[in-house]
């Protein structure tokens, strides 16, 4: 399970309050894994996680361009791989809700979410710490 550590924050309200919520929602598909949810409610949450990181991307990038965050075009790239990826994982839960060592996989592919979530909030989202210094902690664009 993923806890919230106050290093994880990059100062910005908005931005950390998406980030919680991600976590959050890993943990939530962790431990549908793990007490062996129906694959109805795991799709709920996949989904969820997927609509939600999707928001997140979208006002995260219309931050970064509103305070001129330079690294902004690595970033998005970054934010297109893991919209493909969430994408890919929803239709491999799809064919894999149908075998037998699907709970397995699935465990696996939460897994690789849940590192690609901390890398990236840890080293490049981290990278936009001093700029959201500069303004209000509930900047949002």
């Amino acid at each position: 399970m993923l806890l919230w550590h106050e290093e994880m924050s990059v100062g910005n309200a908005v931005i950390d309050s998406d980030h919680h919520y991600l976590l959050h929602l890993i943990n939530a598909i962790e431990l549908a894994c793990a007490t062996q949810q129906p694959a109805a409610s795991l799709r709920v949450i996949l989904r969820r996680l997927t609509d939600y990181a999707d928001l997140h991307l979208a006002r995260e990038e219309r931050i970064q361009l509103a305070m001129g965050f330079t690294l902004h075009s690595e970033h998005e790239l970054s934010h297109t791989n893991l919209r493909e990826y969430l994408k890919d994982l929803c239709v491999e839960f799809e064919h894999l809700a149908t075998v037998s060592e699907g709970a397995a996989r699935l465990e696996h592919l939460v897994e690789s979410t849940r590192r690609w979530l901390v890398e990236h909030l840890m080293q490049e989202d981290m990278s936009m710490k001093p700029l959201l210094a500069r303004l209000p902690p509930t900047f949002a664009a």
